[in-house]
């Protein structure tokens, strides 16, 4: 198998396929393809155990039943590939640590352990752990960690979706799309691209909003842990009108249909940072899916849209149906907004800073501006 175009690290913090990151560790040690070294407690099983230490550094600690797996195919792999037993005495501590850890009684629920994993296999719902990302900056402090439920029914706080991760490096390499601009994002998720795009694109306020309570609880979470990070990018999330601002609410896109430019900020948002009428941005990433909930989808950014002169609209989908992408597309079209889409070759050759397509390539990612005719 090809390496990955992310190192190990990268991707365990990413929580990526454990075979994608084994196979990328292999890679990175020298000699590997005829030694084994990778296997030897003398070279590679103090590697991999450096690079989990590493990973796992608070406050960003992946799940304990992600950890767990690794390890312990690890451990399975150097002895059915290379003959070898767990011999490097930190890696066998790890292994004793997180793959016979307490069990999920013992651990508290939300914490930055990962709470509720334990050492079984089965997936708990209210387990959580976090992915982080080294961003493309000079210092090495530039870390952002997001909290995420991998087996959650809240999709919207899962994982960092494909779209989501592709709008935002599409921001970092066009930040001139929201700088000291007023920026709503609908359908935050996890919120990843909103606080990266708060941190390093320099909008003048950037508000995240979805509509779960679950969604709500787990943003305000991730943007308090980045907090220190966000005050050295210049962002502000405690209310100093003189700082770039990143701030969070909620937002549902049925009730924002059914209201209209004089209205909506009274009626769709709570705890609204500024007039809805004052955006100029509009952001989505991985709203279009439900073919039930499009109609309402438009209706509420039609609104949004009309209600600010000069608005934009930026949308990052994944092409997963093409009578659901049509819908979509022709939803617009009836409603009057003027879509435009991104060249498949612009998208494919942004950096790839995040390491989050695993499931949807990204030449499978749509992106489209949007304004009202």
């Amino acid at each position: 198998m090809a390496p990955s175009s992310h190192g190990p690290e990268a991707l365990l913090r990413a929580m990526a396929p454990i075979v994608e990151v084994l196979d990328a560790f292999i890679f990175s040690i020298p000699g590997e393809s005829d030694s084994c070294s990778w296997a030897q407690p003398e070279v590679g099983q103090v590697h991999f155990a450096a690079l989990i230490s590493r990973a796992i550094a608070p406050p960003f600690v992946p799940t304990r039943r992600y950890l767990r797996l690794l390890l312990t195919r690890y451990a399975s792999r150097i002895e059915r590939e290379a003959g070898c037993q767990v011999e490097d005495e930190t890696l066998a501590e790890l292994i004793a640590e997180h793959a016979f850890g307490p069990s999920s009684s013992s651990v508290v629920v939300g914490s930055a352990t990962g709470g509720g994993m334990g050492g079984g296999d089965a997936p708990d719902p209210d387990a959580n752990g976090y992915v982080s990302f080294q961003l493309p900056q000079q210092s090495n402090d530039n870390i952002v960690g997001i909290r995420v439920y991998p087996h959650h029914n809240d999709v919207g706080i899962r994982k960092v979706w494909e779209a989501g991760a592709c709008l935002a490096e599409f921001l970092l390499s066009h930040p001139d799309l929201i700088r000291d601009k007023k920026v709503i994002e609908l359908g935050a998720g996890v919120g990843l691209t909103g606080i990266v795009a708060a941190g390093l694109c320099r909008p003048m306020h950037l508000h995240m909003t979805d509509y779960t309570e679950a969604c709500l609880d787990n943003m305000k979470d991730s943007i308090s842990v980045n907090e220190d990070w966000l005050h050295r990018q210049g962002v502000n999330v405690d209310g100093d009108e003189r700082c770039r601002k990143l701030t969070s609410g909620y937002l549902e896109w049925t009730e924002c249909a059914e209201c209209n430019s004089e209205n909506i900020a009274a009626e769709t948002l709570t705890s609204a940072p500024f007039e809805l009428p004052e955006a100029q941005v509009l952001l989505a990433a991985d709203v279009v899916y439900d073919v039930c909930q499009i109609p309402d989808l438009v209706r509420c950014v039609k609104v949004l849209l009309s209600s600010s002169r000069d608005a934009k609209a930026i949308f990052a989908t994944p092409f997963r149906n093409e009578k659901t992408f049509d819908l979509f597309t022709n939803q617009l079209h009836n409603e009057g907004i003027v879509s435009q889409f991104v060249d498949n070759d612009v998208i494919a050759d942004l950096p790839s800073i995040f390491p989050c397509y695993f499931s949807q390539p990204r030449s499978d990612i749509r992106i489209c501006t949007m304004t009202i005719e």
